[in-house]
């Protein structure tokens, strides 16, 4: 556990050097110890840097007697369909059977998918940004797993692990459907939070867990760590989520983000602030806004209630 934590830790760093003076060629290389250190701790076998004849490539690993060879990228913009037939050219020229992963923090060029999946037999899956966060969370052999069956079955070379459709039975050990986990931005809002969540509930939700100042790199990360139990709602600033966030948020089973434009604590600002009773009602009489998120979320409330049934 401790070594997927500062794997987390570690991608967030390199997000933040990178928005600095860093190279791109420095944080590649930082990028690529990162994926050695995730595949070691798989117990995948890793090498680094493999450089026959001239021909580098970021390293190999093996999965189940076989041969991967990797390669990664962090760049600005997403990778082309050059450097993925680059790519297919060097597992082309290994020992048949061996398979290729290419790793792009950037994503694809819809021409360098396809280009991939035209004419010859399939030997490249292909991981993004979200693949490389789901190996953290939930083991880079379970990832890799699914894209390979994925592959096999329908020739997706890049299906998203947590796009997946989950069988029913996976939810056996989730807690009853009345239990919620709510995330919030700043710890400072659970009280109001909490007034909010149990009017939906009309007091007849039994467990709540305020999840306060969760980083906002680290939301999507949470909420689907712990829909595995829970229901979760994510109220948020919609604006203040990285690119993409919300969206998976929102198409995520038994979770959800409620938008919630300059965070719940403004609407508190209308009560003294020696206040010891939160009045929601005198609230959505200074705010006819809340009247509209407390409509909003209650629906979706109501929808995760009922997902179970």
């Amino acid at each position: 556990m401790e070594e997927y934590v500062y794997l987390h830790a570690e991608l967030r760093r390199l997000d933040k050097l990178g928005r600095g003076n860093m190279t791109a060629q420095h944080r590649g290389r930082l990028f690529e110890r990162l994926l050695h250190e995730l595949l070691e701790t798989s117990d995948l076998k890793p090498r680094r840097n493999q450089r026959p004849k001239g021909e580098e490539t970021d390293g190999s690993f093996i999965h189940e007697g076989r041969s991967f060879i990797l390669e990664s990228k962090w760049l600005a913009s997403p990778v082309s369909e050059s450097q993925i037939l680059a790519f297919r050219g060097k597992v082309e020229g290994k020992l048949e059977g061996t398979l290729g992963v290419f790793v792009s923090m950037s994503g694809y060029s819809p021409d360098a998918v396809m280009a991939l999946q035209k004419g010859k037999s399939l030997n490249v899956l292909l991981f993004d940004r979200s693949d490389v966060e789901d190996s953290i969370d939930h083991d880079f052999v379970e990832v890799l797993s699914h894209k390979l069956r994925e592959a096999s079955e329908r020739g997706d070379i890049h299906a998203h692990y947590r796009s997946r459709r989950l069988p029913s039975e996976s939810r056996r050990h989730r807690k009853a459907s009345r239990e919620y986990v709510v995330l919030l931005e700043d710890e400072r809002e659970e009280e109001i939070a909490q007034a909010i969540v149990y009017k939906l509930a009309h007091n007849e939700l039994a467990f709540f867990e305020f999840k306060g100042g969760v980083g906002r790199t680290e939301v999507v990360a949470s909420a689907r760590y712990l829909t595995e139990e829970y229901n979760v709602l994510a109220l948020y600033d919609e604006q203040s989520l990285p690119h993409g966030d919300a969206k998976l948020l929102r198409e995520m089973p038994y979770a959800t983000l409620i938008d919630v434009p300059g965070g719940v604590n403004r609407w508190r600002s209308a009560l003294p602030e020696n206040s010891v009773n939160l009045d929601l009602d005198l609230l959505t009489a200074h705010y006819p806004g809340l009247s509209a998120f407390l409509r909003l979320a209650q629906a979706e409330t109501d929808r995760l209630a009922n997902a179970d049934k």
